[in-house]
Parts: structure tokens; sequence; C-alpha cells
């Protein structure tokens, strides 16, 4: 009987750009699962927990009611992708910078609190915002245009990379990938969610990070079973049964 590697599973925690535009769309979700960028890399699962227009004062009040879904010690990494909502100034998803720091650390708190160390979190900053792209979009879907501005967005983006070097947790900090980007624009499909060649630059910025602690916990990047051309013809259960 042969003895393979253990499931892992990642969840990806945030607002709209985790939960339609990124990771469960056809843009990382798929890409992380059976993208050819990311093999030998198999995850059983990729959880995938975005709330559309929430900002931080909302999601640490429903992390706890999320992490009870979750066996711990099955996580591999826990990605957090907030703030796009929290610099709407002028609107109510707005958060100043002081409640998003105490928020963000508070969120923090409740996943090392529960058993997430280190090791086992990702943090991705707010992406780059393109005002004029989103005001566009905005007269033409009839939604009111945002206070913001991406001089403001950075302001976030800082906050959010000061958090990570005071809790010495890994960044990624894709709003500065994005505006190194010689037509960064392109980017955001309507200049606040990402396009595909957006999801496509962060799948290939946070992968590496993915894959460490894959590694880490799972203790290789090995599928979970044999390639089917390695499967005993005569015998296959002798290759597949754990």
């Amino acid at each position: 009987m042969s003895t393979f590697a253990k499931n892992t599973k990642i969840v990806l925690f945030g607002d709209s750009l985790t939960e339609l535009h990124v990771f469960c769309s056809n843009h990382l979700m798929s890409a992380v699962v059976v993208g050819p960028q990311c093999l030998p890399i198999i995850f059983k699962d990729v959880i995938c927990r975005g709330f559309s227009g929430y900002n931080t004062t909302h999601l640490k009040i429903i992390l706890p009611q999320i992490l009870q879904e979750l066996v711990i010690d099955e996580v591999s990494v826990f990605v957090l992708f907030l703030g796009a909502n929290d610099c709407n100034h002028d609107i109510e998803q707005f958060v100043d910078l002081p409640k998003f720091n105490e928020n963000y650390r508070e969120i923090l708190n409740t996943l090392k609190n529960n058993g997430f160390d280190s090791k086992k979190l990702l943090l991705i900053t707010p992406p780059v915002y393109n005002h004029d792209k989103y005001s566009e979009y905005c007269l033409q879907t009839g939604r009111a245009v945002p206070q913001r501005n991406i001089e403001y967005v950075k302001t976030y983006v800082n906050e959010v990379e000061n958090i990570a070097h005071s809790e010495n947790l890994k960044l990624v900090n894709i709003f500065e990938k994005m505006y190194a980007q010689q037509n960064w624009s392109d980017l955001l499909r309507d200049g606040l969610h990402l396009s595909s060649s957006g999801a496509q630059l962060l799948f290939e910025s946070i992968l590496p990070d993915i894959s460490d602690r894959v590694l880490s916990h799972r203790g290789t990047l090995n599928k979970r079973f044999v390639d089917w051309k390695e499967i005993d013809l005569k015998c296959p259960e002798s290759s597949l049964n754990m």
C-alpha cells in the first residue's frame, strides 16, 4: 500500500475582489486548482470566502463564524485581501485609517487565537485604482461616483504594509506590482476590480508564497495520488489505496 501526502486547504478571505473577480471566477481559482503554472502543486480545496461590499468592520464580525467551518490543522494558507472598501471615502463603507488598523489587527488576533501562526498567514494590499475609469463605469451603471483617488488608496496600502511589518507577516504589495506596469490601468476591468490580466499578475505574485506555505505544512508539493501513468494496471488498488 502506498503512502501519499495529505490534502491541504487554502482559505481566501476578503471582499468582492475575492468573491467575484479574482479567486472564484476563471482567473485565480482555476489557476490554483488546475493551472499549468502551479504544477505539481495540487490542492484539494481552495475555500473562497469573499463578501462584496464588506469592509474590515464587517469582516472582523463574521470571521469567527467562518473559522467554525474550518478544520484549522488542514489549512496551509489563510490569505487576507482587505481594504479596498475601507478607503471608499464619504460613503457607508468608509473606515478611517485608525479604525482600519484596529480592525485589521483584531482580525489577525482572531486568527492567531484560533491556531493560525504567522507561517500560515499571507497579506495582500489593496490594488491600484483608476478613478476616471471607475467613475465612467459608475455613471454607465447608475451608481454613485465614489470620493476616492489613487493617492488615498495608497495610504491604506501603506497601513497594511506597516501592519505586516510590525506583526512579522508576509506581504504581497500588489499595488506596487500593478503600478509598476506600463499600462497598469489595463489590469483593472472597471477601474476598481481586476481584469483577467490583473488577476493573472496577482496569481503570479502570490504563488511563490502559497507554495512555500503548502510545502511547510504538507511536506511536499507533489500530487496526493500518483500520476495515471504510474498506476499498476494489473492491480490499481496497490497504487491508489492509501
